[in-house]
């Protein structure tokens, strides 16, 4: 399950990955966790072709467009890619609404003495990267016994990353880990011609030739600590 994840690379260096057509401001983040404002690149929703790219701030924690009332339970942050084509929960979005959660790094939790032993991966030239992910828009219905027609609240659009099985690299560690596209697909996850039979294909585990790992903080377990420290190595 990758409940955390880092984004430190500046704006220019996503600007120049991804190519959005706008700008939004990053800071580094070393603790990215569920239920937060994370930055999405997605082909816009009115977009006729694979080119309209933008850059926007979603929430981590998918919303299905049918639901009927805020879920009790923190909203699914990510979901098995094996399953999703036939999840009614998710498979409209893998067909209409893919996007890309770029990415520094990513956490992990093995099981160890005393509790569990988070531990870091990330590309072994510390290049950002992208996980496959899908977004929705959900708008609160209106109360029960208002008058009128319309909402309650503020549209939410949000968004979950996809897993899919751990690569030799985070297999000592976990079972699962996030689905990382390579570059050259960016351009055909985000097609909106591209089906979800072809987009469900994409997701792979990563090479593990190209990734590496190692020991961090257990401060990276609470959300309220932030900083490069977290993703330094420990013994």
């Amino acid at each position: 399950m990758c409940s955390r994840y880092a984004l430190i690379s500046d704006a220019a260096t996503i600007r120049r990955l991804f190519q959005p057509s706008n700008d939004v401001d990053l800071e580094p983040r070393y603790n990215i966790a569920p239920t937060q404002q994370v930055p999405v690149i997605r082909c816009r929703p009115d977009a006729t072709g694979d080119a309209d790219r933008e850059i926007v701030l979603l929430r981590w924690g998918f919303l299905p467009a049918w639901l009927k009332v805020p879920p009790k339970e923190p909203p699914a942050a990510e979901t098995a890619s094996e399953t999703a084509a036939a999840n009614p929960m998710f498979r409209a979005a893998l067909a209409k609404r893919r996007c890309l959660l770029p990415a520094d790094a990513f956490y992990e939790w093995r099981k160890a003495k005393g509790g569990k032993q988070p531990w870091l991966f990330r590309m072994k030239d510390h290049a950002p990267f992208a996980f496959a992910g899908i977004w929705e828009s959900w708008t609160p219905p209106r109360a029960a016994g208002a008058s009128g027609s319309g909402t309650d609240g503020d549209t939410i659009e949000s968004c979950a990353l996809f897993t899919t099985e751990a690569n030799g690299v985070v297999t000592p560690v976990a079972d699962r880990m996030p689905a990382i596209l390579p570059a050259d697909l960016y351009g055909d996850w985000l097609a909106p011609g591209t089906t979800a039979e072809q987009a469900a294909a994409m997701l792979r585990p990563y090479p593990s030739v190209k990734m590496q790992g190692h020991k961090v903080s257990p401060q990276v377990n609470s959300i309220k600590h932030e900083g490069a420290a977290l993703i330094e190595a420990v013994t």
